[in-house]
């Protein structure tokens, strides 16, 4: 039977709830293949394993939501979201309103205006934001 990666986080907790909340480093390696894989694990974290998971970057974070997020972010922030089951999407504090984008390059280069985005969507989408 295969053991789950997470297992040792999943069973670490006195309560047997397990950890809730982890972020992975170094994922991105140096072959784009697995820099994908791992970005794509943030959603099965999240979906599969109840895990509010986050991807620190050189560069930024990439996260995994659903339904209704706030993110806080500073004005001009570059933003990127990538729909994956959305048939209804849109937001606040973005500079162009987010759609349920048909496609992976869609969502990218957006740019937060003020201290926060609201994202609203009616399944998961990721989204990606660089750091300050």
């Amino acid at each position: 039977m295969a053991t789950s990666p997470l297992m040792p986080c999943r069973s670490r907790s006195s309560n047997r709830r397990g950890c809730r909340r982890i972020a992975y480093v170094g994922a991105t390696g140096k072959r784009e293949d697995h820099t994908l894989g791992n970005i794509s694990l943030l959603d099965f974290y999240r979906r599969e394993m109840h895990i509010a998971a986050l991807m620190a970057t050189d560069h930024g974070v990439f996260l995994s939501a659903s339904g209704t997020t706030e993110l806080a972010t500073f004005a001009g922030q570059q933003v990127s979201i990538f729909n994956l089951t959305c048939s209804h999407l849109e937001g606040d504090g973005l500079r162009w309103q987010p759609y349920a984008f048909a496609a992976i390059w869609q969502g990218t280069l957006n740019e937060a205006t003020g201290e926060s985005i609201t994202l609203r969507g009616d399944g998961s989408y990721m989204v990606y934001g660089v750091y300050e």
